[in-house]
C-alpha cells in the first residue's frame, strides 16, 4: 500500500522522487532549484485546532511525485519534462529573482521583468516546453478575482497537456486540502475559488491524450469537486462547465 503524499515531510518526498528519476540530472537540478526559490516560504493551515507550517517545498514535491504516479506503469518519455515543470510551477510565480540568482549569469539570457529573465532561464536550462508549461500555469501578477483566475485557466491551461497536468496536480493539492482545514471564512473563499475551475479542468480533460492517464485525473478532480460542493453546501452538478 502506497504511503498518503500529504502524510510524508519534505526529505521524504525528496528521497521518493530522487528514487524514481536516479539518472536524470535535470529533475535533480529542478528539486534543488525549486527547494533554493521557496527557501524561508512556508504554508500554514489548521486542522482540528492545531496550526500548521510547513516548508513550502513539501507543496511541488507532492505535485510532482503526484504526476509521476498518474503515469506509472507506462513508458512516456515527456514524464520528466513535466515533472521538471511540476516542481517548478511556482517559481517564477513567486520567486522570480531567486531563479536569477541560483544561475547568476550561467544560463541568464535578461528579458524586460524578472519573469521574463527566469523564463528564459528555465527555457536555456530545461528546455523551451518546460519554460512554456511554467509560464502556462503562472497567475498574472496582481490579485486575480475568481473570473479572472478561471479565465486564465480557460485560455493557457487547458489547451496544453503538460499545463493541464501540472495544473491538475496543483488543483488536487490545493483545493483537494481544504476538506482537512478547519471551517473558517478562508476555507469558504478558497472553495469558492476553486470549484469552477476544477469543473472547468474536468470538462477540458481530453488534452490528455491517453485514457488511462486521463481517467485517473479525472477520478480525482471528481472527487475535489464533490468535497469542494460539500463545503460550500451546493448541490453537486453531474455535468461540469464547459
Amino acid at each position: 500500500m502506497r504511503t498518503q503524499l500529504k502524510r510524508q515531510d519534505a526529505v521524504s518526498l525528496s528521497a521518493r522522487l530522487s528514487r524514481q528519476f536516479p539518472h536524470d540530472e535535470l529533475v535533480i537540478e529542478a528539486m534543488s532549484l525549486a527547494a533554493f526559490s521557496h527557501d524561508g516560504a512556508f504554508r500554514k493551515e489548521s486542522r482540528d485546532g492545531v496550526q500548521y507550517r510547513d516548508p513550502y517545498i513539501i507543496h511541488p514535491l507532492r505535485n510532482s511525485l503526484r504526476v509521476q504516479r498518474w503515469y506509472a506503469g507506462w513508458h512516456y518519455p515527456s514524464v520528466p519534462t513535466m515533472v521538471c515543470a511540476t516542481l517548478l510551477h511556482d517559481t517564477v510565480e513567486d520567486a522570480a529573482e531567486r531563479i536569477i540568482e541560483f544561475y547568476g549569469d550561467t544560463f541568464l539570457l535578461y528579458g524586460n521583468t524578472p519573469r521574463e529573465t527566469a523564463l528564459n532561464a528555465l527555457a536555456r536550462r530545461f528546455g523551451d516546453k518546460v519554460s512554456d508549461i511554467v509560464f502556462r500555469v503562472t497567475n498574472p501578477e496582481g490579485d486575480l478575482a475568481p473570473a479572472e483566475y478561471t479565465e486564465h485557466i480557460r485560455t493557457w491551461v487547458v489547451t496544453d497537456e503538460g499545463a493541464y497536468v501540472t495544473k491538475a496536480s496543483d488543483l488536487v493539492d490545493n483545493a483537494g486540502s481544504l476538506k482537512h482545514m478547519d471551517e473558517s471564512p478562508r476555507r469558504t473563499r478558497l472553495a469558492h475559488k476553486y470549484v469552477v475551475p476544477v469543473q472547468v479542468m474536468r470538462a477540458h480533460s481530453e488534452v490528455v491524450r491517453t485514457p488511462h492517464v486521463r481517467s485517473r485525473i479525472q477520478e480525482r478532480l471528481r472527487r475535489v469537486e464533490l468535497d469542494l460542493c460539500a463545503i460550500l453546501g451546493i448541490e453537486d452538478e453531474s455535468d461540469p462547465l464547459s
